[in-house]
């Protein structure tokens, strides 16, 4: 009988705990009175995550927050955070919202060793649109700690940001090797910077603060302006080194100090991301990033070749006083490149 007992129990004991890794059932959701919120996140596996995410509707807490979704779907893979995201309904028009970011990790012991961001939340006043969606996002690291709410079609920020100052030390500790973005980076719209340089992709802002860590074979992480993202030698495996590839991508002082003494004509060009006849070809760099150092060997040559993500191909051509004087392109790639005040 005691037997019996025992393995009943533990069958309700599994089943318990299958039960936590299940996904946050679905609520009702009316797009003519609700909004859809959902939470973000940053990370996973080893290195545990960073969580954004709303925590309270009108003095309510929320039933599930990508944080607990992502703690119930970890249980068992030992010290590997698995990430889940979070949707739910809201009630559409003036509602107060308590938003969170923390950082945590798959097992407690990890949390014990790690350096962890202490934990943000702050409530906001903020109007929703019936139908809409918005998202809880931030950036914690340490020389900054926000969350913020936003709008998913445009990212326009709703309502305030939540802010907590970082200390003194932090950013001293910070600042010892933080590093700027050479040139305006082009990435894949989310979190990938690869050495493609694709001109039809969103980028970085040149001088944008950055720090880079975490660095092996052809890939590193690096924190940029707060966003977690990664650097991908995809290409010039041949030509250079990740390390190389780092040191032509970031530089230690701010390249706008640089660029803010330039004409009034080639400033808006680099801010467009595009180009105008009458570049050096450091101006041109800043404006549009490196060529792929498997399609230009050198930047000593008189013709730079770049490419889209749809493989056209359009070349940057340099007079002998190394000045940009041509960019030869398809029409559909022009007004991509060069720059129409």
């Amino acid at each position: 009988m005691f037997r019996k007992l025992l393995l009943v129990a533990f069958v309700a004991f599994v089943a318990v705990l299958q039960g936590c890794a299940t996904a946050p059932p679905a609520e009702p959701y009316d797009p003519l009175t609700m909004a859809k919120v959902y939470d973000t996140a940053e990370g996973g596996g080893p290195g545990g995550g960073t969580f954004f995410m709303l925590a309270e509707v009108n003095g309510k807490p929320t039933a599930y927050t990508s944080w607990s979704a992502s703690k119930r779907a970890s249980f068992g893979q030992g010290m590997f955070m698995r990430i889940v995201d979070v949707e739910r309904p809201v009630p559409a028009g003036k509602v107060t919202l308590k938003l969170k970011a923390m950082t945590d990790y798959a097992a407690p012991i990890q949390s014990i060793f790690a350096r962890k961001s202490e934990p943000l939340e702050g409530a906001i006043e903020v109007e929703l649109k019936p139908g809409s969606r918005y998202r809880v996002t931030g950036a914690m690291d340490e020389l900054r700690n926000e969350v913020w709410l936003e709008e998913v079609q445009g990212n326009q920020l709703i309502g305030r940001k939540i802010v907590s100052a970082p200390t003194a030390a932090a950013r001293l500790a910070a600042t010892a090797d933080l590093r700027y973005t050479c040139c305006n980076f082009h990435h894949d719209g989310d979190a990938w910077i690869s050495d493609a340089n694709w001109i039809d992709q969103p980028f970085v802002p040149a001088g944008t603060p950055l720090r880079v860590y975490e660095v092996g074979g052809d890939r590193a992480k690096a924190m940029v302006d707060g966003k977690l993202m990664w650097l991908g030698l995809d290409y010039g495996r041949k030509q250079q080194t990740m390390q190389q590839l780092i040191g032509k991508l970031t530089t230690a002082d701010d390249p706008k100090t640089r660029f803010g003494t330039w004409p009034a004509d080639i400033q808006a060009a680099v801010r467009a991301g595009k180009l105008v006849t009458g570049m050096t070809k450091e101006q041109a760099t800043v404006a549009i990033g490196h060529p792929r150092t498997d399609l230009t060997s050198s930047p000593d040559l008189p013709r730079w070749r770049y490419r889209t993500q749809r493989d056209l191909e359009f070349v940057l051509v340099w007079d002998a006083e190394q000045r940009l004087v041509a960019v030869e392109a398809p029409a559909e790639v022009r007004p991509l490149v060069v720059f129409v005040p």
